[in-house]
């Protein structure tokens, strides 16, 4: 499944570095769906303040929106083993939305319950 190849499973943790986007909105939905825990990350923040929630929060993803390449590459120096994915098409990592689009529509199978973490916020 899209959720197995980008190495989380419900109650992973994934990192959202992207502004006000058509995109993002529908994104944060299929996140909740799939019991990832997301934490947004402000793109006016600096690399140093972003790294170090990437830190504190044992970020293993980071889906990045346009714009944000560079930082996104410059977060996964600083965090050794951090997966990139984008949301749109560029030369740094897989485009989320054009693997997305390949898979069948099968929503995730994923029970919530009461006390599932679904966003860190700093």
């Amino acid at each position: 499944t899209l959720l197995e190849e980008t190495g989380l499973e419900p109650g992973g943790r994934i990192a959202l570095l992207y502004g006000n986007s058509l995109n993002g909105f529908p994104f944060e939905f299929g996140c909740i769906r799939a019991g990832l825990q997301r934490t947004p990350l402000n793109p006016r923040l600096s690399a140093r303040e972003h790294a170090e929630m990437l830190r504190h929060a044992r970020i293993g993803v980071l889906v990045y929106g346009e714009g944000n390449a560079e930082r996104a590459r410059e977060l996964a120096e600083a965090a050794p083993g951090l997966r990139l994915f984008g949301l749109g098409d560029d030369e740094l990592a897989p485009d989320l939305l054009a693997l997305a689009r390949s898979r069948p529509q099968t929503p995730p199978e994923v029970k919530a319950e009461p006390d599932d973490v679904i966003i860190n916020l700093f």
